[in-house]
Parts: C-alpha cells; sequence; structure tokens
C-alpha cells in the first residue's frame, strides 16, 4: 500500500499500543513457527530487558521502542538498544547501537520504510562513528535475523542501508516420532551418561573416562510456561564429537538415546541448525542427524532459512 508521508506517524511507542504490537509481533512469528506466539506480557517483558540473554542484556545502557501509525493503528515497530562503551562489555558490541527487531504488516512498507529512516537517523545519534547493527530477534524460538518467510523485512533492511554479513543458518525439524531408536553402539566400550549443561539435558558419549561426543537439547522451549505454544518443541542446544570419532555413527547413536528421553518429555518435534550449503553434507552435524539426505528420518524444511548477522553499510568498525 502507498501512502503518503503525513498519512503516517512515527513515535515511541506507548503502553497503550501493546496489544496491537503484540499481534504484529505474533503474525511475524506465525509465519515461522506453526501455531507459535507469545502474550502481551512476554513482547513488554522484552522492551524492558532479557533476562535469558544474561550475557548481552547487561550491555544494553538504553532501550527505546518505537511504532509507525496508519489511521491510528500499529503497522510496524521496532525495538532499539545501545550498548555501553566501558571495557566490561565484549568488543564487538562495545559502543554499538542495533534495531534488535524490526516487524511491519506487508502492506504497509511504506510506513516501515518511515520507521526505519527514522531508526537509523536515532543510531546516528546514539552511535555515529561506530557500529551499527540490525539484529532480528522477537521475543520466541527460532524467529530472528531477516527471515525467509519476512520478505518485507529484507526490503526495510535495505532501505535502512543495511546488508547482510556472514552465513545463512538454516532451521531444520522432524518429528520425534520418527526418529530412530536407539541402535547398538557403533564403537565398542562407548557408553552414555546423561548430565545437566547450560540448557539442559546432555548426553555424553564416553569411551573408557575419555568424553567423546555431546549432544544437548532444550526441551522447554516454553520458557517455564511464559510461552505456551511452544509446548512439545525441542531444539539441539549443543553438538560436539572428536574430530578422531567423526563418522563413526557415535551421533546418530546419541541421538537415539535422546529421541527417548524427549518422547518421555512430551515433545514432538526437534529443530537443529546448519549453515546453508551444509544441510545434506556426510557429516554429524545437525541437520545429518535429523535425516536430511535420510529417507528413513525425513526432515521438514518449514523453518528454513533466515539469515543471520545484519550491519549497516555505512558503519566504521571497531
Amino acid at each position: 500500500m502507498s501512502v503518503s508521508r503525513t498519512d503516517v506517524v512515527v513515535r515511541r511507542f506507548a503502553r497503550h499500543d501493546r496489544e496491537q504490537l503484540t499481534d504484529l509481533v505474533n503474525a511475524h512469528i506465525q509465519a515461522v513457527v506453526p501455531g507459535g506466539g507469545v502474550s502481551v506480557s512476554t513482547v513488554l517483558n522484552q522492551l524492558e530487558r532479557e533476562p535469558a540473554e544474561y550475557v548481552v542484556d547487561p550491555w544494553v545502557a538504553e532501550r527505546e521502542a518505537w511504532i509507525a501509525l496508519f489511521n491510528g493503528c500499529v503497522v510496524a515497530a521496532a525495538l532499539l538498544r545501545r550498548y555501553r562503551k566501558d571495557e566490561s562489555v565484549g568488543i564487538a558490541m562495545r559502543g554499538a547501537a542495533e534495531i534488535g527487531w524490526i516487524v511491519c504488516w506487508p502492506e504497509h512498507v511504506d510506513a516501515g520504510r518511515l520507521l526505519i529512516e527514522t531508526l537509523v537517523a536515532r543510531l546516528d545519534e546514539w552511535s555515529f562513528d561506530t557500529r551499527q547493527l540490525l539484529g532480528g530477534g522477537l521475543p520466541g524460538p527460532f524467529s530472528y535475523g531477516v527471515h525467509d518467510a519476512w520478505p518485507h523485512l529484507a526490503v526495510l533492511a535495505e532501505h535502512g542501508g543495511f546488508r547482510h554479513t556472514g552465513d545463512i543458518e538454516l532451521q531444520l525439524v522432524a518429528e520425534v516420532s520418527v526418529l530412530a531408536l536407539p541402535g547398538a553402539a557403533p564403537l565398542d566400550g562407548v557408553r552414555y551418561e546423561r548430565r545437566l549443561h547450560a540448557f539442559g539435558p546432555a548426553f555424553i558419549a564416553l569411551l573408557g573416562d575419555r568424553e567423546i561426543a555431546m549432544l544437548e537439547v532444550d526441551v522447554d522451549l516454553t520458557r517455564n510456561g511464559t510461552m505456551a505454544s511452544f509446548a512439545g518443541w525441542a531444539d539441539v542446544a549443543n553438538l560436539w564429537v572428536r574430530e578422531s570419532n567423526r563418522r563413526t555413527g557415535i551421533a546418530t547413536w546419541l541421538l537415539g538415546q535422546v529421541a527417548e528421553w524427549l518422547r518421555m518429555s512430551g515433545a514432538r518435534q526437534l529443530v537443529a541448525y546448519a549453515l546453508e550449503g551444509e544441510e545434506s553434507a556426510p557429516v554429524e552435524c545437525g541437520a545429518y542427524l535429523l535425516g536430511v539426505d535420510d529417507a528413513a528420518r525425513p526432515a521438514r524444511r518449514i523453518l528454513a532459512p533466515p539469515k543471520t548477522a545484519v550491519d549497516a553499510t555505512t558503519t566504521v568498525e571497531i
């Protein structure tokens, strides 16, 4: 929809905008995750702080939420963050200014353009001579980057002078019910133990006392029940295989152990991640484990692929 600049109002977010903002955020999440969505309180909480980002969140010095209105309706919105410049902040984010995410109804891209122009001007006020970023992490699992389900946001990113840098990540999903049951151990004397790691249970393959592989899963993407629509979803949080033991089937064997655990936990879908171009490579990565090239365990690429880190073209790297 083509609109006149005089028809659009761009201003800071106010609390009475919360329901329309949540509708807009959830529309973007639901284009990525079937049945996904978050509550108004979850959206509002992210505008204030993100305790789950326990490393990066304390680095944030300032946050601002902005919206664009057309005929009084919220048609685009964004979250900005400014990071501190002191040495306690990681070098990649020190002094940076970021569009944490931007959302827009596809028929109101013109309003979205006006919004991102305002955002870029605000970033320049904050961080003209340092790094400016466009992220994309909405308050829900799997909804980050500039996802291929959101081509209208790619248009806005380009209009704001941002370009994609780095790799493209694929999100690969399989039904837990079709994951293979544990088979015979691929190596003589190998056993596994289940231990608590950073994100949840990790299944460790041991040969004697030596760890040779680890597969960690996050089985509560509802975040303690605050995002109930993600019940039944799990993801591969970490996967590691000692180089000398790769391509021996050890990770696939571990996945069998994990599959039984996931079934008991009530998980229905398991998501893993791979870089574009590696999703069907014959290596023991998350994509291979979910059977991209294995007809017995097909993965449905309903979530693939989002783009990852996006930086501004006019920034000066520090």
